[in-house]
């Protein structure tokens, strides 16, 4: 809990910002779920050349402080007439409105995975969960495990998988819409391979897209699978700076390879 008001408290934070800070909303009362108390508070910065807008709602319940942030670009996505902001913030609204805390009984374990294959991979999702069982070797450390699972290598090499976010429409489309969100947010992506029909897991078809974009001076290279189920879709990625790429890709290959989904 932050000493004094929200309003204090959001207003000190600007100071820490290396840039320039438009408020938008100055720290107004609002609802959160199922939340005792919420407050928003909305603004906007330019970065790297971009314009974003952020929001942040401050709730408290049963004693507990938390701030839920929402963060999209103000500029026009490509497939849309809306900005990046404008676009998601009614299913973000959705997400608020359908929040609820619970009352604290004990205090859970943190989920452990234990179980290898033969490899030695350790199996590091819950398919009743994630919809996925997702084996990783133990250069690979999980950071989240849940509906989306994210993992790590002491380079920064990252690994994530999680369920399409949009669904109804063709992989060509939701690749573009991908491409067009990350060009809204560094610039240019080169695409450097697209591979059809490739085989990931136990999946029915699936799409892989490799390309570069640039951030802060760095060179990102990203290996993207879209996978297709029965009734689902899936997102697999690997991300890592350019000089990295290379050294785990014998190991993102045997992970693909391993992937079941439900």
């Amino acid at each position: 809990m932050p000493e004094g008001t929200v309003k204090d408290y959001f207003t000190e934070s600007l100071d820490e910002f290396t840039f320039d800070v438009s408020i938008v909303e100055n720290c107004t009362a609002t609802t959160f779920g199922n939340a005792e108390s919420a407050i928003t508070c909305v603004y906007d910065y330019e970065y790297s050349g971009h314009k974003f807008r952020t929001m942040q709602i401050f709730v408290q319940f049963e004693g507990r402080f938390g701030i839920f942030t929402f963060t999209a670009a103000r500029e026009n996505m490509t497939l849309t007439d809306k900005t990046q902001y404008d676009y998601y913030l009614p299913k973000i609204n959705e997400v608020i409105k359908n929040f609820k805390f619970v009352t604290k009984v004990g205090s859970p374990d943190a989920p452990t995975f234990t179980e290898k294959d033969r490899d030695g991979y350790i199996l590091s999702s819950d398919i009743a969960i994630a919809g996925v069982a997702l084996y990783l070797p133990e250069t690979f450390t999980v950071d989240y495990s849940s509906g989306i699972i994210t993992a790590r290598a002491t380079d920064g090499s990252s690994v994530t998988v999680s369920r399409a976010t949009s669904t109804g429409v063709n992989v060509k489309t939701y690749w573009e819409t991908r491409r067009a969100e990350l060009e809204s947010l560094f610039g240019e992506v080169t695409l450097i391979n697209e591979v059809k029909s490739l085989k990931i897991g136990n999946s029915k078809n699936a799409v892989s897209y490799e390309y570069t974009y640039v951030h802060n001076g760095i060179t990102y290279h990203v290996y993207q699978v879209l996978a297709i189920t029965t009734f689902n879709g899936y997102v697999f990625t690997y991300t890592a700076s350019d000089a990295n790429y290379s050294a785990h890709a014998e190991e993102i290959q045997k992970i693909s390879e391993k992937i079941s989904f439900r």
